[in-house]
């Protein structure tokens, strides 16, 4: 039988970093969920082309991805978790500074946790 108090928390890990973190634009709370090491599986994750990259990494990038968007909206479906792992599918839209073209991309991340933190990604995504 599965341990259902680690799963919802598994779970509340990724809520926060959906809410607190990509929702609202709190890069410094990334420390709080991501590992400093993360294995990546994909090449898109986190914008990094690197097969190990961190909560570092990732706060760079989303810094950089913020600074260069006037406006952003996060949308996501309920997680679903088994184990170890938690699976999300989530919408990123908002418009551009500098040219002021909307965009929308899809993601759908499965996401290892490990004592609380995120250790590996495995990242797909999609225009819209």
């Amino acid at each position: 039988m599965q341990n259902t108090e680690a799963i919802e928390a598994n779970k509340a890990v990724l809520r926060g970093l959906l809410d607190q973190v990509y929702k609202k634009g709190n890069v410094d709370l990334i420390d709080r969920y991501f590992a400093e090491h993360v294995i990546n599986h994909v090449s898109s994750a986190g914008g990094s082309q690197d097969p190990h990259w961190g909560a570092q990494q990732q706060k760079d990038y989303l810094i950089k991805a913020f600074e260069n968007l006037k406006d952003w909206k996060v949308e996501y479906d309920e997680p679903i978790a088994e184990r170890d792992k938690v699976a999300v599918r989530w919408t990123f839209s908002g418009t551009q500074k500098d040219t002021n073209e909307t965009f929308g991309v899809i993601h759908q991340f499965i996401y290892r946790i490990s004592e609380g933190k995120i250790v590996e990604v495995w990242h797909c995504w999609q225009a819209l």
